[in-house]
């Protein structure tokens, strides 16, 4: 069973890639009429390929592209968001590996583990945020010090008769 499962995943990837590059050739050739490619140009033009957000739009828009997504596990609703869950470095596009990463990651019912994982994430980005707060806290209480310092020091300077150097 898992070998088939394996299998299946392997080869509804392949068709996903293939479906993304044809797409993707398509649109930058502006015609219909692109040849099939070898699994070899289609591993080498995958390699290539970035996926943008006019382009995953395009593709979305494709009842094969969600037949494959769906075949894969891929729930309608993560279907519309795909693409921001996929972009995880935040550039913009997304290449193969990320692609394949992050398919792999969402097939499927969330898991407790999934849940699990999350919360300890969530709490460390919280301890983080708590620690940089606290920080920029302090700092804008020293600056604060030193503005109420230069005001009286000015003050006295200038009830004093004294100008300032940066008069």
């Amino acid at each position: 069973q898992k070998l088939r499962d394996k299998a299946f995943y392997a080869s509804k990837i392949v068709e996903l890639v293939e479906v993304i590059v044809t797409t993707g050739l398509e649109r930058h050739h502006r015609s219909r009429h692109c040849k099939r490619l070898s699994m070899n140009e289609l591993l080498e033009k995958g390699r290539e390929l970035k996926l943008t957000p006019e382009l995953f739009e395009v593709l979305r828009l494709q009842p094969r592209f969600c037949e494959i997504l769906s075949d894969l596990d891929i729930a309608e609703d993560d279907q519309f968001d795909l693409f921001d869950m996929l972009d995880t470095d935040g550039s913009g596009s997304v290449d193969i590996e990320e692609l394949l990463d992050g398919i792999s990651r969402l097939r499927g019912e969330a898991r407790r583990s999934d849940v699990v994982c999350l919360n300890f994430m969530i709490r460390s980005s919280q301890l983080e945020l708590r620690k940089v707060i606290e920080h920029h806290s302090k700092y804008l209480r020293h600056m604060i010090k030193d503005l109420a310092s230069q005001r009286r020091q000015a003050a006295a300077e200038s009830s004093q008769g004294i100008i300032p150097a940066s008069a």
